[in-house]
């Protein structure tokens, strides 16, 4: 059970890490 509670909240993580990345590149370009 807490295992896949444990995966199920890294993959969340992983998400809007990935998110917030490709949202900070965009804003980046949108500078210059």
């Amino acid at each position: 059970m807490m295992n896949t509670f444990l995966c199920d909240v890294y993959v969340l993580l992983y998400r809007n890490a990935v998110y917030i990345c490709i949202f900070n590149y965009h804003n980046y370009f949108n500078f210059f």
